[in-house]
């Protein structure tokens, strides 16, 4: 779900999304590492929005709300927007493609250089049960 939608008098949008804690880096958006708002503007511009007509996406940002020090911080992303939904369109596809293919795992940790301490799906793989070396040991 789209966090926020603001409509220009030019008839495009910007996609904005909430955020209490850090923020990803446009790096981040860009390599796919983070592609929530990537995605939404692919929905966007393909009609995808109940009782929305598909719409140009003119900008993508993050809007930080800590309630802190400094209680929040607007991170616009800067890069060519057109050109990085396609390949984002692209990558999707290969995904998709890659999935459905019967050999291909489903990883319950498919980037482990960014794990936290529990993963959505850490109990269906028994993270906890494997992680010790060997059956039984704790």
């Amino acid at each position: 779900r789209i966090d926020r939608i603001d409509f220009y008098p030019s008839g495009g949008i910007i996609i904005i999304d909430y955020k209490t804690g850090g923020l990803p880096s446009s790096k981040q958006v860009e390599s796919g590492l983070s592609p929530q708002l990537l995605l939404e503007a692919l929905i966007a511009e393909e009609g995808g929005i109940k009782n929305m007509v598909s719409k140009k996406v003119e900008k993508l940002e993050y809007l930080r709300l800590s309630g802190g020090l400094v209680p929040g911080e607007v991170r616009p992303l800067m890069f060519d927007i057109k050109k990085v939904t396609a390949e984002t369109l692209e990558g999707l596809y290969r995904l998709i493609s890659k999935f459905d293919c019967l050999e291909t795992p489903y990883l319950s940790r498919p980037r482990p250089q960014f794990k936290s301490r529990f993963g959505r799906y850490d109990h269906l793989a028994r993270v906890k049960e494997w992680s010790h070396g060997s059956l039984g040991e704790d």
